[in-house]
């Protein structure tokens, strides 16, 4: 169970989520936000190596089914 933090149609977390992990959200954006664009972003909790110590979890941003963001640890990405 690993803790999950994420900004996107709502702010969230969920303290004992089972890895792998997704949420979908529908976000409408306001004028500004078309033009300036809005922050989404998930921070992964940690998992155990094959050494048995603890590193980032991976994580992944996908937008209209296409990935946008991958990496470790934290996500982030702005939608125009």
């Amino acid at each position: 169970m690993q803790p999950i933090i994420y900004v996107a149609d709502e702010d969230g977390s969920e303290s004992e989520a089972t890895l792998p992990w997704s949420k979908t959200a529908m976000i409408e954006l306001t004028g500004a936000e078309q033009r300036v664009g809005r922050l989404v972003s998930v921070v992964s909790g940690s998992v155990l190596d094959t050494s048995g110590q603890l590193k980032p979890a991976a994580c992944r941003i996908v937008v209209d089914g296409k990935t946008v963001v991958s990496g470790k640890g934290l996500c982030k990405y702005k939608v125009k």
